[in-house]
């Protein structure tokens, strides 16, 4: 085998993980309650875009902050993660 071949075999078993990652992904998510998985994405988003804001600008806006106090709120209510119960 040469290395070329061998590195084609290393590229389609990479591929092929990374699908069966993905698949397996895709289908946790899709277990969680509906407003789970609406907490969970939009949190997601929230975050992606304080990072590109931070990026682009070094700067984060009090818009994004409240934006972000509220996807928390939500993945708080969703997942029950209230932590103050614990204490």
């Amino acid at each position: 085998m040469s290395i070329k071949e061998s590195a084609t075999d290393l590229h389609e078993k990479w591929r092929k993980e990374r699908e069966a990652i993905k698949e397996a992904q895709t289908k946790a998510i899709s277990k969680g309650l509906e407003d789970q998985v609406e907490a969970i994405k939009e949190t997601y988003a929230v975050m992606d875009r304080i990072n590109n804001d931070y990026c682009e600008m070094y700067d984060i806006s009090s818009e994004s902050m409240r934006n972000l106090q509220n996807a928390l709120w939500k993945l708080r209510s969703g997942f029950n993660l209230d932590t103050k119960d614990e204490e």
